[in-house]
């Protein structure tokens, strides 16, 4: 019985240029495609990672939500693929809530009306 999912391993490009210490994996099942884009892990025991957001809605049909168990069996077969078809050992994990980390270090938020953020520095003279 042949599986009705696929995977591809791609270098990310940026402007027509390979963008260096990332990669792309590809998984295709019939109607649906996701596109998870992983990093070089800075760790001796992975080679590629990412944080498991990226499985939470497909990229075709485009935001269309991934049920939790449908994201599990992805992220299964795919540490399975990477690492049986590419020797590759992936680190799929929660992603870090950055405003968060920032506030707790003492930076003040600054949310602008084009959604982006910036961070006044804390005043640490006493």
């Amino acid at each position: 019985m042949t599986p009705n999912f696929s995977f591809q391993l791609r270098p990310v490009t940026y402007q027509g240029k390979v963008v260096p210490k990332c990669e792309t994996i590809i998984y295709e099942e019939p109607d649906h495609k996701l596109v998870i884009e992983f990093d070089i892990s800075g760790v001796p025991q992975f080679d590629l990672c990412c944080d498991d957001v990226q499985f939470q809605k497909w990229t075709e049909p485009a935001g269309k939500p991934i049920p939790k168990e449908k994201q599990e069996e992805i992220i299964k077969r795919m540490r399975h693929w990477a690492r049986t078809e590419k020797g590759l050992r992936l680190d799929i994990g929660p992603g870090v809530d950055f405003v968060a980390y920032m506030e707790k270090q003492g930076f003040i938020p600054e949310r602008r009306p084009d959604g982006t953020t910036v961070f006044k520095r804390p005043n640490r003279k006493k």
